[in-house]
């Protein structure tokens, strides 16, 4: 392993539910997920939101919209994830922004990066409150139970 391949120690980040917003008709749970003891401030969050209201391919709809966006204040930039259900797939679309313009998000690198190792912690959650509270019950969906069911890990680093 090179210099440059050196892997730094797991440790869990503070993880939250920022809220439930409506974008485009769609209800998406929001959380927040912060490294070495950062903060997402309200600034973010409102640009975070804008910046997907414009930028993410929303998918055509007709009845049921939901999904869940990610904000995590990294160690390398800020990134933003949106999730989207579209019956049992995922839509994923990722942005970042730099740690020093926080609030100014660009499409996220092209290189097939996905999610990091905290963010998929939510995915994991989210793919398993999706088959609890609507795949299990496809004649009558809980989706108020799916927005209600949420993931946070508080108080950690």
């Amino acid at each position: 392993m090179s210099a440059d391949e050196i892997l730094v120690p797991y440790k869990p980040r503070r993880t939250w539910l920022i809220g439930v917003h409506e974008i485009a008709g769609w209800k998406l749970k929001v959380y927040g997920i912060a490294a070495d003891g950062r903060e997402i401030s309200k600034d973010v969050v409102s640009a975070a939101l804008n910046f997907v209201t414009e930028n993410v391919p929303w998918p055509n709809r007709k009845n049921w919209r939901f999904g869940f966006i990610t904000i995590h204040a990294g160690t390398q930039a800020v990134w933003l994830l949106v999730d989207v259900w579209v019956e049992d797939i995922v839509r994923h679309f990722l942005f970042n922004s730099s740690l020093s313009a926080p609030a100014k998000f660009t499409p996220g690198p092209k290189d097939g990066t996905t999610a990091c190792v905290w963010e998929l912690e939510v995915i994991k959650h989210e793919r398993d409150a999706w088959v609890r509270h609507v795949l299990s019950k496809p004649a009558k969906p809980d989706f108020e139970g799916y927005l209600e069911d949420v993931v946070e890990f508080t108080g950690l680093e």
